[in-house]
């Protein structure tokens, strides 16, 4: 998915999100039935068993980094819900505590 443009510029508008990535120490191993996920690190040798919120998310990060914004728009578009930022907030939430379970870094 590309960012949306600014007409301005034509550039890429990403103003204060930040780009997540797979955490820099994890090779996660993620298998999921339906809408549950587990995750397994084998680095950390912990298993996680996640809502299909945080599996999707883990998921879109798998091959590249995103920055939150347009992880934003994938999880509504995912929820069946409008893309007016009303996921934001809970958005930054879940990837605060994926971040603090190594499974995700800023970058």
């Amino acid at each position: 998915m590309q960012a949306p443009l600014n007409p301005a510029s034509g550039a890429a508008t990403h103003t204060g999100a930040r780009r997540w990535a797979i955490g820099r120490d994890a090779t996660l191993q993620i298998r999921h039935w339906g809408d549950e996920f587990v995750v397994f690190n084998p680095r950390s040798g912990h298993t996680h068993f996640l809502d299909v919120a945080a599996g999707s998310l883990l998921q879109w990060l798998v091959d590249r980094s995103l920055h939150e914004n347009d992880l934003a728009r994938l999880m509504a578009a995912q929820l069946g819900l409008p893309a007016d930022g009303s996921v934001q907030a809970p958005l930054r939430l879940l990837l605060e505590q994926l971040d603090e379970q190594g499974l995700v870094d800023a970058c």
